[in-house]
């Protein structure tokens, strides 16, 4: 039996070729949901949106077709009402409340109200905005308030979006409201790419923030999302990270979308997650998700063809379920585990449903309306657009396994348990569509190449489309948090500075010594292809960084505060480097500007090369840094700006010293999962040059017992622990080496 299993794996990883779950492997399921109805709505439609306050479910607008079955009708038209159940006394029944303002037209039933809106509840108050329905201006960017103050109801009016869209991805990180993406409308078809008019491009990219506490300043440009234009997608945060999955292209004709993205609030950057597994989407908006950790993709529908992220056109790929066969909707619920990176199953809905108003309230789902096709529940017919709540009871059913981590700045990969229990594997593959592979000993370390996991065996020629292994006789356990490395294999590396890495295409698939196949997923976790400005909250000291593989060489920078955090004074602009020549100051420093131009020479920064700024930040100021530059090609480009801590205490005993110098020689060269006692400084989880420049500037400083102060080493003191030195040329072009306390080479 095990020999059977073992040649069905690998006969089964052999001929996968296609993107998302390879054949013979699953998803894990992750999810439990108890379906039960709750009160009927007072009419049937789709794409309504809403969410709770007050312990009140809301909904408002939508659509309905219009029909009549036995015993019940329904009617025509776009939906402006706004009803509300109290979730504390349901049998009560929906009540009616404020009908929503926007677009409000009893003249023309095809005009009464929109469909598509997206709202969030922030601070027990419902913000919506967008939509479309069938009369001019079609799609729309107007957006409303509902607040329940003293049991009064009431609307008031709110920004507008920058651009009309419907079915954009709207949601929430504490008084902040982020927008993401949307389709523009003009009656006949929906458009991602430009707007109707051609004239404006990516609507189904745009991304904005509004400040709850500030609205009269109105909505912020931020950076554009930077995968596929969408709309119908799914978007949700988990703490200060916000997540897009899915969607549709506007057409016709219309495509799924499959490239995903996580934006960190926190450093402003997008950063790719891995596909879809199953190309289906048409997800609902809100925020579904469970234990501020799993985020549920509800329903949807799969369209013939798949827009990839590189813009060429590919078949569907993936088994989409249906609970009705024959329906022509779907009845999915996809799962994401923000803590592992990974896809999953949960119980699939009780109807095949397009765009259903899902909203989750701690362990609870709530699903109301959608597109049906029509279906019967507990002996109850509904129609195509149905008046249908459904209420699904959540509860964690699987603690997942095993994922891929790939670093596209280094090519290193890796396999880690990422669940809380010891796996035990006897088989894996990494698979490439693209031949993304380097399958060149020393490149790929294999587990059979390592000589310390016995009787794993390559399997067949490793090529730049598969690398395989198989144990027949054994295995080997991962505990939790167990990582196997498998050296630098991956070969998608950035190939422009600034622009992000190409996306990932590979796939991962592990078998678990009871002969199960799994899907495992593939997490990139790479450094950002930008220059990175490091500022310490706790002393203001700056460290502007490059932690792409490819160099970079500029001739300007500026650093901006709206708020004014910036403090001139303590300032190390390059223009005051020896070690640096032709750099000066613009203007006078100012605590909202600091900037510099270089304009007969640039500096080159390669892989791991830094300057220190000096302590250019306010000690308890607003984190509201940015950073532009420009490359001598003439590209200005935005950085990155991570707040974290700076400390070069390694060893933990109160000071920075020859010790800590030590420790960072031992680490030097992780990759990846660093500990600061290891020699990470800057919590990169890497231990490399960066570390080695932080300590150089805090040699002598004490870090325990009483606030840090720095103290100037007497030189001969350094020189005892390391040879600092700087041969710098001098001809225009400045290129850094050697370890001049400002600049440091990575070597």
């Amino acid at each position: 039996m095990r020999r059977l299993s073992k040649l069905l794996i690998a006969s089964a990883w052999l001929a996968a070729t296609s993107a998302g779950v390879a054949a013979g492997q699953t998803l894990p399921h992750m999810i439990d949901i108890d379906w039960s109805l709750a009160p009927n709505l007072p009419q049937g439609f789709q794409d309504s949106d809403g969410g709770i306050i007050d312990n009140t479910l809301i909904t408002s607008g939508g659509f309905a077709a219009g029909e009549t079955i036995p015993g019940k009708v329904y009617p025509r038209g776009f939906v402006h009402e706004t009803w509300g159940l109290d979730l504390s006394n349901p049998g009560t029944g929906w009540q009616s409340l404020p009908d929503f303002p926007g677009s409000n037209n009893p003249a023309n039933v095809d005009g009464a109200g929109r469909q598509e809106l997206a709202s969030v509840v922030v601070n027990n108050e419902i913000y919506a905005w967008g939509g479309f329905n069938y009369t001019a201006p079609f799609a729309y960017a107007d957006g409303y308030r509902l607040s329940h103050d003293g049991g009064v109801w009431a609307w008031d009016a709110l920004p507008s979006l920058p651009n009309a869209v419907s079915s954009p991805g709207v949601t929430a990180v504490g008084d902040f409201i982020y927008s993401v993406g949307g389709a523009d409308y003009d009656s006949t078809a929906f458009y991602t790419e430009t707007d109707r008019n051609g004239t404006t491009p990516g609507p189904g990219a745009k991304f904005h923030r509004l400040d709850t506490t500030n609205l009269q300043a109105g909505w912020t440009a931020l950076p554009d999302l930077p995968g596929t234009e969408r709309w119908v997608h799914a978007s949700a945060t988990v703490g200060d990270q916000l997540y897009v999955f899915g969607g549709a292209t506007g057409g016709p004709p219309y495509r799924s979308v499959v490239d995903n993205w996580r934006y960190d609030t926190t450093t402003d950057t997008w950063h790719q997650l891995a596909d879809l597994p199953v190309s289906s989407g048409n997800f609902s908006n809100g925020q579904v998700v469970l234990d501020d950790r799993y985020i549920l993709l509800i329903g949807g529908f799969q369209y013939e063809e798949v827009h990839n992220l590189d813009g060429t056109i590919g078949p569907k790929y993936g088994t989409a379920t249906k609970t009705i066969p024959g329906n022509v909707y779907f009845s999915d619920v996809w799962v994401y585990d923000t803590q592992t990176d990974q896809f999953g199953t949960a119980t699939q809905l009780p109807n095949n449903n397009n765009l259903p108003m899902a909203v989750a309230d701690g362990s609870k789902l709530y699903l109301l309306g959608g597109e049906t096709g029509g279906f019967t529940f507990d002996g109850e017919l509904f129609g195509h657009h149905p008046e249908s709540v459904f209420v699904g009871d959540m509860t964690v059913a699987f603690d997942p396994s095993i994922n891929l981590f790939v670093n596209q700045s280094t090519g290193a990969v890796s396999m880690r348990n990422v669940s809380s229990e010891a796996v035990s594997i006897d088989g894996y593959e990494i698979a490439s569509q693209l031949g993304s592979l380097d399958p060149s000993d020393g490149v790929w370390q294999s587990l059979a190449d390592s000589g310390l996991h016995p009787g794993w065996q390559e399997i067949g020629a490793p090529t730049s489309s598969l690398l395989a292994e198989l144990n027949a006789n054994g295995q080997t356990m991962l505990a939790p948090g167990g990582i196997l490395t498998l050296g630098t294999p991956y070969t998608l590396q950035p190939t422009e500075f600034g622009q992000p890495p190409p996306p990932g295409d590979l796939t991962f698939g592990f078998s678990t010594d009871g002969g199960e196949v799994l899907a495992g997923s593939v997490v990139y976790d790479s450094a950002p292809n930008t220059l990175i400005l490091y500022v310490d909250p706790a002393t203001g000291q700056t460290l502007l960084t490059n932690p792409s593989p490819l160099s970079a060489t500029i001739d300007g920078y500026e650093i901006r505060s709206a708020d004014g955090s910036l403090q001139p004074s303590g300032w190390d602009s390059l223009a005051t480097n020896p070690a640096l020549s032709g750099w000066e100051e613009i203007g006078s420093p100012t605590d909202a500007l600091l900037a510099e131009l270089n304009a007969s020479g640039e500096t080159e920064l390669a892989n791991g090369e830094s300057l220190l700024l000096g302590a250019l930040f306010q000690i308890g100021a607003a984190e509201d840094l940015q950073l532009e530059f420009s490359l001598t090609s003439g590209s200005v480009i935005q950085g990155v700006v991570e707040y974290v801590t700076l400390n070069a205490d390694f060893d933990a005993d109160g000071d920075v010293d020859g010790g800590d110098f030590l420790t960072w020689q031992r680490g030097i060269g992780t990759l990846t999962g660093a500990l600061q006692s290891a020699g990470d400084a800057n919590g990169d989880g890497a231990v490399n040059q960066i570390d080695r420049l932080i300590w150089e500037t805090q040699f002598g400083q004490v870090t325990s017992g009483v606030e840090a102060t720095a103290t100037v080493p007497e030189p001969a003191s350094m020189l005892l622990v390391i040879a600092v030195c700087c041969s710098l040329a001098t001809k225009t072009r400045s290129s850094l080496s050697c370890s001049n306390p400002r600049c440091i080479k990575s070597y």
